[in-house]
């Protein structure tokens, strides 16, 4: 199709979230909508790079390739306050999705939390993945990490393996919990092989914030309202 003086309009809708098959229920992979903007995702034309039944918007960018030679692609999340478990079993911090790794990333209390309000006042803070979509074997995913900050630091390799049946199943990625604030950074790959964006074709640094214990972030509540919490994927 070309055109000296036409365009394409593609279909106008707000969607809710970068996972939302509630305003096109089911829609088919690679469909394309210009999203009109909401507060957690801009304005721009979206394609839906997972599946019918788990939706991936991914928002449609010019510039640099992203290829073996040149280019990568940042994903984020930021967000102040820890991210705990309401009292139906839902977290409220948005999670990292990074579609080329199929891999998820957050923050999470788990385990010993007690709330104030909406936030968690105790509770261990986790630094967590999972795979979004079921694998056909066994993945492992290899990380290497340092962390630092003003009363601790450490470093650590690891190997984290998902299974057909636990692929969604969140995974810790250090020992330790992350009761602590500091700043991280992580490079990460997998050995997962997909026909469409391959896995084992990306690596992945992961950086970012755990504002867990502050002092001058406590927040009104001093319940940790205030801490910042960032997640920052670079792939290439």
């Amino acid at each position: 199709m070309e055109s000296s003086n036409k365009g394409l309009l593609p279909t106008r809708l707000s969607l809710t979230s970068a996972t939302d098959g509630v305003t096109i229920p089911s829609p088919t992979t690679g469909l394309v909508v210009y999203h009109t903007g909401t507060a957690p995702m801009s304005a721009g034309i979206y394609v839906n790079i997972g599946t019918p039944a788990a939706p991936q918007w991914s928002k449609a960018t010019g510039g640099q390739d992203n290829n073996n030679n040149q280019g990568s692609t940042v994903y984020k999340s930021k967000y102040r306050g820890r991210n705990s478990m309401s009292s139906v079993g839902v977290y409220s911090k948005p999670d990292l999705v990074i579609p080329e790794l199929n891999l998820m990333v957050r923050f999470a209390i788990v385990g010993g939390s007690t709330a104030s309000g909406n936030n968690a006042l105790t509770g261990n803070n986790r630094l967590q993945i999972r795979l979004i979509n079921q694998p056909a074997t066994d993945v492992t995913i290899t990380s290497y990490s340092h962390w630092h900050g003003p009363v601790t630091h450490n470093s650590r390799g690891v190997n984290l393996l998902f299974t057909a049946a636990d692929f969604d199943q969140w995974q810790n990625t250090d020992i330790a919990s992350w009761n602590n604030q500091w700043g991280y950074y992580y490079l990460l790959y997998s050995n997962e092989v997909r026909a469409v964006k391959n896995p084992k074709d990306f690596a992945m640094n992961l950086y970012g914030i755990c504002g867990y214990g502050n002092p001058i972030a406590a927040g009104p509540g001093n319940d940790g309202g205030d801490e910042m919490y960032s997640l920052a994927a670079e792939i290439f």
